[in-house]
């Protein structure tokens, strides 16, 4: 069937890059007419995307849900960039966002720079630093790192850890590793390794007794990068402990290396009792640059936890020649109900299986408003449910039109 003088008209704008005519769109969702907006959409992806985009920037409203509205129009394609455009003419903190996400590679303009990193919006000052931090100078940096906001003192730290600093840049990550609040910028002050200086080493020892596990693990990650003997040494008494994650992650980095004994010790952790440990060695399989490793990781398809079982399909799902094996596993899991069932579920209807695409298209229709949020957020760019997505622009739960709105924009191309 051939496309209507007024759908072609859309299509051929969409391809000019003109933007089509919201008009009609826009007087639905003013009288709050969400099923109506949905319906003018239906069958038209380029008014089903412009409809998304108008949802997410009619959130930028509320100060809860802006940050993720923006975030995701950034993404958005065409419909996206002018959706934050229209923001960004404003005023507040979501349009000061807006303006940061927009620029994409470029830098800030003027006194931008000083503008955005002293706002009163936390989430401003947060995405100015997580982009341009590295801009800043050791003075900023230093300030940057006494801000209320954990993202910000942890793009600050990143932005250190990648400059090429001297003893006083040391100072400050080291500091921040043994001192900041926030295990996250703890940890990312750990990754640093060797930009931690002279002290390097005797800090990451004391960080490897760190109260949160992601920071023990980020300080095995900085040993590793510092390589000197001394490192490799604290990660050779580490590795033949009894099994927990710190272990398997410091066998990791060892077979990385080209370590037998740390190659070794990762089979030990592949094959462990305890389904945690051979999820920590299989996530991290990805750094040892094993030869065999999609061949590991078809073997943990046959794993008995259903969470191993995931992590392997998760990172096999692109290979076509192993495509067969991974919905095999996946089948098996969604077969069987229980833990994690619906995960792969929509892992293999975002892999185009017919069977799954229809039981999620039964949840769409009469499942509860949380299991619809969390299923979209894990089917978002499966092609073969784009038109369902666009449907539930319509849905009566708002938080429903916007989850529904991000997969539209993920899943409909630009």
């Amino acid at each position: 069937m051939g496309l209507s003088a007024s759908a072609g008209a859309l299509l051929l704008a969409a391809s000019l890059g003109c933007a089509p005519s919201t008009e009609s769109l826009r007087r639905h969702l003013d009288a709050g007419a969400h099923a109506e907006a949905a319906a003018e959409a239906a069958g038209n992806p380029v008014l089903q995307r412009e409809l998304a985009a108008l949802l997410l920037e009619r959130a930028t409203v509320d100060r809860e849900r802006a940050a993720g509205a923006i975030r995701t129009l950034a993404s958005g394609g065409a419909a996206g960039r002018r959706a934050l455009s229209r923001i960004a003419e404003g005023e507040g903190p979501s349009a000061a966002l807006s303006r940061i996400v927009s620029r994409r590679g470029a830098p800030p303009r003027g006194d931008e720079l000083e503008q955005f990193l002293s706002d009163p919006s936390s989430d401003v000052r947060a995405a100015a630093a997580d982009r341009w931090s590295g801009r800043a100078g050791a003075d900023r940096l230093e300030g940057l790192l006494l801000d209320v906001d954990p993202r910000v003192r942890r793009a600050a730290v990143e932005a250190l850890a990648g400059g090429r600093g001297g003893d006083r840049e040391a100072g400050l990550l080291r500091e921040a590793l043994s001192r900041d609040p926030d295990p996250k910028v703890r940890s990312a002050a750990a990754r640093a390794g060797p930009a931690l200086g002279e002290g390097a080493l005797g800090a990451l020892v004391e960080a490897l007794g760190d109260r949160s596990m992601g920071v023990r693990l980020a300080a095995v990650r900085g040993l590793s990068e510092i390589g000197s003997e001394d490192a490799l040494a604290v990660l050779a008494d580490l590795a033949p402990a009894a099994l927990d994650e710190v272990a398997t992650v410091a066998a990791v980095e060892l077979a990385r290396l080209g370590d037998a004994g740390g190659r070794a010790r990762l089979e030990d952790a592949l094959a462990h009792r305890r389904p945690g440990i051979r999820a920590t060695a299989l996530l991290h399989l990805e750094r040892v640059g094993v030869g065999d490793a999609d061949d590991i990781r078809a073997r943990m398809l046959e794993d008995e936890a259903p969470r191993v079982v995931l992590l392997a399909a998760a990172a096999l799902r692109g290979r076509e020649e192993r495509g067969p094996e991974v919905a095999a596993a996946l089948r098996g899991i969604a077969d069987r109900g229980g833990e994690r069932s619906e995960e792969a579920r929509d892992m293999l209807a975002a892999l185009g299986e017919p069977e799954a695409v229809g039981e999620v298209r039964a949840l769409f229709e009469g499942g509860t408003e949380a299991e619809i949020i969390a299923s979209l957020a894990r089917v978002r760019r499966a092609e073969a449910l784009a038109g369902d997505f666009a449907a539930l622009l319509g849905h009566e739960s708002a938080e429903v039109r916007l989850a529904a709105a991000a997969a539209v924009l993920a899943s409909c191309g630009t």
